[in-house]
């Protein structure tokens, strides 16, 4: 049998003094975190999830529901910054313990103010597949979605397995 796992980090560490008692009531339901001491002796903290606990939920309402309310935790968070946080982001990673097709996944959370963007590494793929087969005359460099940056690639005739 297989088991499937995601793993997620949140960036950047959080200031301790932006953090409500009822903010780490929710996120410890989706995080362990760890504590650090900045230089100039104020906290943050560091959130992190080595089994973010989607299958924790029996049904896709409460999914739903503890899923808004982290990231209106972390919207508010946002807010009590007063600009010193624009952002909050979640980047994570989906696989299993049996490499099976289709078992790998990377997705972000992109938390601001007001407003949320999720974007999985399934969403890039597609999209990318769509700008391969629209046209010959596109290229994924033209893709408004991402920054590419050329490689170098040798011919293959110049590898040699010896």
């Amino acid at each position: 049998m297989a088991n499937n796992f995601q793993i997620a980090t949140v960036q950047p560490y959080i200031p301790s003094a932006l953090i409500t008692e009822e903010d780490l009531k929710v996120l410890r339901l989706f995080f362990s975190s760890h504590e650090r001491t900045e230089d100039d002796g104020s906290k943050s903290i560091y959130f992190f999830s080595e089994n973010f606990p989607w299958a924790a939920f029996d049904h896709e309402a409460e999914k739903y529901y503890w899923y808004t309310k982290m990231v209106r935790v972390f919207q508010d968070i946002v807010k009590r910054s007063n600009g010193a946080l624009n952002y909050v982001y979640l980047h994570g990673a989906g696989y299993c313990t049996k490499t099976r097709p289709d078992e790998f996944n990377g997705w972000i959370l992109f938390i601001e103010k007001d407003s949320d963007l999720y974007l999985t590494t399934w969403a890039i793929v597609e999209e990318l597949r769509k700008v391969s087969e629209s046209s010959a005359n596109k290229r994924f460099k033209d893709c408004p979605c991402f920054s590419w940056k050329p490689i170098d690639v040798p011919p293959a005739s110049d590898f040699h397995i010896t």
